[in-house]
């Protein structure tokens, strides 16, 4: 999903060159429980306040600035969805059930890309519109995203929300997207291309690792339409207009959000399958210095530079 671009490291912050010492945080999501169980209509964003964002870890932090922003906007979400809310609590307490997963994938991804380094990641819970970000410090997972199961009521989600809701064990392939962002050396573009292909290559290296992406419904919907997609990507891909195409899901109407990430994952998959040195090919894909040199090294290269 949408990833904030990773700033200068403090030099404070030291990361994990080991997939072990990687520490998976889930304190926020049991003080979000403690603070529904508080809370009542009148007093919520007050007691959300006290015990779930003034309790919380430094990746609650960085999530409170970049995606929550204040009690009362969490309040007022909680309020807007209460069926979804009250129903999901044990869907988001079934999360550390994919620890041993998610420690195979980083495992498996430091086989693939040696010099990684490994932040911690935190789990939270959030206004439901983030399944995972970046930050300076960590990973930044939205619990709230993954909670589709029999017992959670999606009556009251819009279209795009009930499109991207996934189930506790797809929570590892976030994680694995949310890393290949924080391990790009190119920051975020306002140019489609570059953007559709920096989101593209966290989907193609997920799936390099765990055989999914966090967009599967966006590619079975993308594949049978290829040709005509990438003939209207043609006409935007060096501007700066990303609608129809990246982060758009709540006024997208006629085709599912963000194909820009099918977009880009296709480009980075047909770079891959031509490089002679897969391993080489893999590192330029993950840490992306050089987006142009990618999207030219494929069978896409003159439809793009039109």
């Amino acid at each position: 999903m949408r990833s904030i671009p990773l700033l200068v490291l403090i030099s404070s912050l030291v990361f994990a060159g080991d997939p072990a010492k990687v520490r998976l945080v889930t304190s926020d999501i049991e003080n979000f429980w403690r603070a529904y169980d508080l809370a009542t209509p009148e007093n919520r964003a007050e007691v959300f306040q006290r015990e779930y964002l003034d309790k919380g870890s430094p990746g609650l932090q960085d999530f409170l600035r970049l995606r929550i922003k204040s009690a009362d906007d969490l309040a007022k979400e909680i309020a807007h969805l209460p069926k979804f809310y009250r129903t999901m609590r044990s869907a988001t307490l079934r999360l550390a059930s994919q620890t041993d997963t998610i420690r195979s994938y980083l495992r498996r991804f430091q086989e693939l890309y040696p010099e990684a380094v490994f932040p911690d990641v935190y789990f939270l819970v959030g206004i439901a519109d983030t399944g995972g970000i970046t930050s300076e410090r960590g990973l930044l997972i939205g619990a709230e995203m993954h909670t589709r199961a029999p017992e959670t009521d999606e009556s009251e989600l819009d279209q795009w929300l009930k499109s991207v809701l996934k189930p506790v064990d797809e929570v590892p392939v976030i994680v694995i997207h949310e890393l290949v962002h924080f391990e790009q050396k190119s920051h975020s573009s306002k140019v489609l291309l570059d953007q559709s292909l920096r989101e593209g290559a966290a989907d193609f290296v997920s799936r390099v690792v765990t055989g999914r992406t966090i967009n599967e419904h966006v590619r079975k919907w993308a594949e049978p339409r290829r040709d005509q997609l990438f003939q209207e990507f043609e006409q935007k891909a060096h501007g700066q207009d990303f609608k129809g195409w990246l982060y758009d899901g709540a006024s997208i109407k006629d085709r599912p959000a963000d194909l820009g990430y099918w977009i880009g994952s296709e480009i980075a998959s047909d770079y891959y399958d031509r490089a002679t040195d897969k391993t080489a090919a893999l590192r330029e894909i993950i840490e992306l210095r050089d987006p142009a040199k990618i999207w030219r090294g494929t069978r896409y290269a003159a439809l793009l530079e039109r």
